[in-house]
């Protein structure tokens, strides 16, 4: 019988966040499932990246003879273009180190034949190291995230550091299952120099 890989608990540092006062982290490489995309998280593009990756993260944690792990939640990377006011973004969802490509390949395959999420094929397996980041808890609507960022951004400046522009969120609680004033998001702003 196989014991379940926590990733909760082993990754526990990294998920965890003041709304009270932002924090200096470091995100070692970590294995990933990821997916991009465009547009805004309210148009099917969105839905149907999360169509795709979900069903595949399900599948490797409940394959037979796989390794049973706590699922993680899902994270998007943003970048915001502010001329054109549009979104690009990477979805993705941290994975046990022990799921490789054939792993991952026999998954899509069980998928496929279940579910045949339309952009499955767009999903892939990669390994990052986030580096250095400020990260702090949002609490409530994602309209107020920009007063979080620029708390971010001002411990950043008071520590000499020179933040991303954009955020990688991960979101802790469902948006439709959770009242706006109740969401809890974990912002990360990588450090690019200081």
């Amino acid at each position: 019988m196989n014991t379940t890989c926590d990733l909760k608990q082993t990754l526990k540092p990294l998920y965890r966040a003041s709304s009270a006062r932002p924090a200096l982290i470091d995100v070692p490489e970590l294995n990933y499932l990821q997916i991009d995309g465009t547009g805004r998280p309210e148009e099917a593009g969105f839905e149907q990246a999360a169509q795709a990756l979900y069903p595949l993260v399900y599948t490797l944690k409940y394959m037979p003879g796989g390794l049973p792990f706590t699922i993680m939640p899902m994270e998007v990377s943003w970048t915001l273009d502010r001329t054109a006011k549009t979104f690009a973004w990477t979805m993705f969802m941290v994975i046990p180190d022990a799921v490789d490509d054939a792993l991952l390949a026999q998954a899509a395959a069980q998928v496929r034949q279940k579910h045949n999420p339309q952009r499955l094929v767009d999903v892939r397996r990669v390994r990052w190291a986030e580096g250095r980041c400020v990260t702090m808890l949002h609490r409530g609507p994602y309209e107020t995230m920009n007063d979080t960022l620029g708390k971010m951004n001002a411990f950043g400046a008071a520590q000499g550091l020179t933040l991303r522009p954009d955020t990688h969120d991960i979101y802790l609680n469902s948006v439709l299952k959770t009242r706006p004033e109740n969401l809890r998001t974990i912002m990360r702003a990588a450090v690019l120099a200081g």
